[in-house]
């Protein structure tokens, strides 16, 4: 588990954002090239916390403050599988706002975290989602563009991250997005996956 600085974030989600895409790739510095399979977890109580699973790491963050249409998360958990049935009991339920569980086991590894207590349980709802994203550094600004596929549909998602208000929204300006509404990823999986 970890606890760092808290980034203020601005996303979009939409089926083509490729003229932001091509703006990017010629004004900013790339980074590498990242491909993923991620598993959310979302939650009926709650949009607040943004848990999920990648390269068997279970990530969650959550959102602090709102100040300018963005949106100001901070990291709270960051463990691997298999994980302690005292960190899923006091720490990732808490997250999640929802009843807690009967644990069987000292211990959860991904399947057994998955088929007994995620996919059984009344308040939480998996959502699949295929990533290949490209990152972008500027200033103290990271960007990102990334074409996924939430559940099987494809999409495409920009995103800045930073710790700098005034920062993100001159960006926002410059690619041309400043009129467009901030959703997170658990606001858009939820609307995309038509659940919840």
């Amino acid at each position: 588990m970890e606890n760092t600085v808290a980034r203020f974030e601005f996303r979009i989600f939409g089926d083509n954002f490729n003229a932001v895409e091509k703006m990017m790739a010629e004004k900013y510095i790339p980074g590498p090239l990242k491909d993923s399979a991620e598993v959310y977890i979302l939650s009926r109580n709650t949009d607040t916390s943004n848990c999920k699973i990648r390269f068997d790491l279970l990530d969650i963050k959550q959102l602090i403050s709102r100040q300018d249409d963005l949106e100001q998360w901070i990291p709270k958990i960051k463990v691997t599988f298999p994980v302690s049935t005292e960190i899923l009991q006091y720490e990732i339920f808490k997250y999640l706002e929802v009843e807690k569980p009967k644990f069987r086991h000292p211990e959860y590894n991904f399947d057994l975290f998955m088929d007994e207590i995620v996919e059984v349980h009344p308040d939480l709802t998996i959502v699949n989602v295929i990533k290949k994203r490209q990152g972008f550094t500027m200033d103290t600004c990271s960007m990102e563009v990334a074409h996924i596929e939430i559940n099987g549909k494809p999409q495409m998602t920009v995103g800045i991250e930073s710790l700098n208000v005034d920062e993100i929204q001159a960006y926002r300006k410059v690619l041309g997005l400043s009129s467009y509404e901030n959703e997170n990823y658990v606001q858009a999986l939820k609307r995309l996956s038509v659940i919840m």
